[in-house]
């Protein structure tokens, strides 16, 4: 069975790390992006495959309020 994938976007590291670690061992495989950018352009190659995004709100380059409404205009809910 495939593991369900999950997105994480953080500028931080640690917070990213930290995340993923977390959420490999609740078995989850988990993508990750640090910034708005990146996140969206991961999203949009492998949207079909992400079950769930964890979004950082204040980000450089991108935050979270600009990253959010892209990833609803590539997937829709």
């Amino acid at each position: 069975m495939a593991k369900e994938k999950i997105l994480v976007v953080d500028d931080e590291e640690g917070v990213r790390s930290v995340a993923k670690a977390t959420l490999e061992a609740a078995g989850f495989h988990v993508l990750t992006a640090s910034d708005g950018l990146e996140g969206v352009e991961i999203f949009r190659a492998r949207c079909d495959e992400i079950v769930a995004v964890l979004l950082d709100m204040t980000m450089p380059r991108m935050g979270g309020s600009e990253t959010l409404p892209e990833l609803l205009r590539t997937k829709p809910g």
